[in-house]
């Protein structure tokens, strides 16, 4: 548990505005939900961390990646 933390702090680490650190934010509760199997949910947390910060293509990654999962490729 302790490295999923270190992790998490590394990852907002690289957020330079607090609008990203939110995106971030939101991507990583996507990741959680997505690893939990609550794919909608997760969908939905990455589909906001794209809405908070466009530019940032991680969280279209992370959202085509549940996609993927769910054996949906055309998105």
């Amino acid at each position: 548990m302790e490295e999923l933390t270190w992790a998490k702090i590394a990852y907002f680490d690289k957020c330079t505005t607090e609008v990203e650190k939110q995106a971030a934010g939101y991507e990583l509760k996507g990741v959680e939900l997505a690893e939990s199997a609550d794919f909608s949910a997760a969908l939905d947390a990455f589909t906001r961390s794209i809405e908070t910060a466009p530019h940032r293509p991680s969280g279209f990654n992370n959202r085509a990646q549940v996609y993927r999962i769910q054996g949906d490729i055309q998105g």
